[in-house]
């Protein structure tokens, strides 16, 4: 019986310390999470790097009925580790309209939204576009931990869902300047 009580707190003390360093691990990504932005570049690109060069906008157009969407991707070395996403992107309708921003995660296979959101595109006047945005650390977009990603391309993607007009999506700006389109995602180091 004393041999059997000596395995039990053996086993039980294995258990335990197994579970004490796995909730370890989860606090020790949650503090090695860093917010990452990606500017959307040329060519269905993601970048950390802004485009070069002088103030230049460049505007890929999503219609009601033919080009609906817009995409851009990157392939991550890292796993995305909150349920935070942000953006900052710049609009512009000839009437209203709305659009589906949505972060996915590709694995070649399929494809998993981990955030989205329908935003509404106002029309104002013939030259002022709508700027939208869900700032990553103040007001984010709310979405799913995915705790995975890495091997994946992560996915930014607008799709035109209601107006009788096409939708202009600036982006490729110098940054710091109107138009320099960007997405935030908390990724692991």
């Amino acid at each position: 019986m004393e041999r059997f009580n000596r395995l039990t707190t053996i086993v039980f003390s294995i258990l335990l310390f197994t579970i004490v360093f796995s909730c370890k691990k989860d606090q020790d990504e949650f503090k090695a999470s860093v917010p990452v932005t990606y500017y959307l570049i040329e060519n269905k690109g993601l970048s950390t790097s802004p485009s070069a060069g002088d103030w230049n906008y460049i505007v890929n157009y999503i219609y009601p009925e033919s080009v609906t969407t817009c995409e851009w991707s990157i392939f991550s070395n890292n796993n995305i580790t909150k349920n935070q996403y942000g953006y900052d992107l710049v609009f512009w309708s000839a009437s209203q309209a709305k659009v589906k921003i949505e972060f996915i995660l590709d694995d070649g296979i399929s494809e998993t939204v981990i955030a989205s959101k329908e935003q509404d595109i106002p029309y104002i006047d013939d030259s002022t576009g709508i700027h939208c945005h869900a700032d990553i650390q103040t007001r984010p977009l709310l979405g799913t931990n995915p705790a995975s990603g890495k091997g994946n391309y992560l996915v930014f993607r607008i799709t035109h869902i209601l107006g009788e007009n096409r939708v202009e999506v600036f982006y490729g700006a110098k940054k710091e300047h109107l138009g320099c389109a960007t997405i935030t995602v908390y990724t692991d180091q």
